[in-house]
């Protein structure tokens, strides 16, 4: 595999930057973090109750599907991770996943806020 040098921004840093591959994304999906995003957050209960999470983004879709759902089995769970990752991948739009995260949240009954 070729060695790759930083971009000029990047040069200088005390970071490792060797291990890391610059190029392994095509020129059109570089830059798209922002797409992430979503118009409206989804405020949900989970943990304590009244203790409510604002869930903005498809990455903390993600981390509240994996590392802090109350339940680890359904269809409308596992539908969301996986709309989530392809979200994630810049396969689908991330207001997909977000309805996918809103459905599962459905499924787990947890107490949402915000549509």
């Amino acid at each position: 595999m070729p060695v790759h040098s930083p971009p000029a921004c990047c040069k200088g840093t005390k970071r490792r930057l060797d291990q890391f591959d610059f190029h392994r994304q095509p020129a059109a999906r570089q830059g798209v973090m922002h797409c992430f995003w979503w118009d409206k957050s989804v405020d949900l209960e989970l943990g304590e109750t009244g203790g409510y999470r604002s869930v903005k983004s498809t990455r903390e879709a993600v981390e509240c599907l994996l590392l802090r759902w109350p339940q680890q089995d359904g269809r409308a769970l596992a539908a969301a991770k996986r709309t989530c990752l392809q979200a994630l991948d810049g396969k689908i739009k991330s207001e997909k996943a977000r309805r996918a995260f809103i459905k599962a949240a459905e499924e787990a009954h947890l107490s949402i806020r915000s549509q």
